[in-house]
Order: C-alpha cells, then sequence, then structure tokens
C-alpha cells in the first residue's frame, strides 16, 4: 500500500476556501455573540452576504485565501508566562484582524499552516502587504510563545 505524504494542501482549494469562509462566519458570531446587538450585526449584515453564500451554497466566484506555513506541525512550544513548564503543540489558533485599511480578516493556523480569509471581498492583497509591514510576523504570534528545539526541554524534544 502506498500513502502519499502531503506536506499541506493544494492552494486554491475550492473546497479549503468554503471551509475558510464558513469557520470565519462562525468564528465572528463567536465573537459577537456577547455584544448587544449582535444577531442583527451579522444577519442583516448585506456586506456579509457574498462570503455568507460561497460557504454555504458554493455560490459566486472563488474566494481567495492566503496560506504559508508558520512553523512545523511537530514544533512544540514553551510559554514563559505559564506556570507549567512542558512543552505543548499547537494544533489550532485563530483570531480575527482588523487592518488600518478597514478590512476584516479571519486568520486560523492548523497544524503550523497560517490560512487568512476576508470577509468582506475575495482579495488577500492587502494581507499581504500587512505582513510586509509587520516583518511577515503572524497577527496570530504571542510574545511569551517560544519554539523550542527538539533538544531542549523536559519532554525529549
Amino acid at each position: 500500500m502506498i500513502v502519499p505524504i502531503i506536506p499541506e494542501p493544494e492552494k486554491r482549494n475550492l473546497i479549503l476556501s468554503r471551509f475558510l469562509a464558513k469557520t470565519a462566519l462562525e468564528y465572528l458570531t463567536l465573537r459577537l455573540c456577547e455584544c448587544e446587538g449582535w444577531n442583527e450585526e451579522i444577519v442583516d449584515k448585506t456586506e456579509l452576504d457574498p462570503i455568507r453564500n460561497f460557504a454555504r451554497f458554493g455560490i459566486g466566484s472563488y474566494w481567495e485565501y492566503h496560506q504559508r506555513r508558520i512553523y512545523n506541525e511537530d514544533a512544540r512550544f514553551i510559554d514563559s508566562t505559564s506556570k507549567h513548564s512542558e512543552p505543548y503543540e499547537i494544533l489550532h489558533e485563530m483570531d480575527l484582524l482588523y487592518t488600518d485599511n478597514n478590512i476584516l480578516y479571519f486568520i486560523v493556523a492548523i497544524m503550523g499552516i497560517e490560512y487568512a480569509i476576508n470577509l468582506g471581498e475575495s482579495e488577500v492583497s492587502s494581507y499581504i502587504n500587512w505582513l510586509t509591514e509587520n516583518n511577515n510576523k503572524s497577527p496570530l504570534y504571542i510574545v511569551s510563545e517560544n519554539q523550542i528545539k527538539k533538544d531542549e526541554g523536559t519532554s525529549g524534544y
């Protein structure tokens, strides 16, 4: 039996694009659900209709997203502010990025691959510009968190 090893998904993947669009809307809802009037802000926001229709029904053209590896999937980290000294893996992490140009991006890293999708329109050039202006540092970067080498730490990693 031959099992291919695929280090990361192919770029311009329609299914992945729809998954990211749906996840972006779900995460936006999660972040806003404790604010007064959140339901109307999500449901009635016509600016979200294009990404909502793409995510739910596949309506519209392909929705662009940005993809890059920011750490290896077997990377281990340690947080200097944590009470726990054991190294840990980051399976996934996510956040919203609102740029100075008033563009809202959903950023998610899954097994070390960062994806960014614009909630307002199908473009990622402004995210690439944001990365350039911020020394290509991921918006998910945590200052107190450091990646360790395999020979450091307490678990033989």
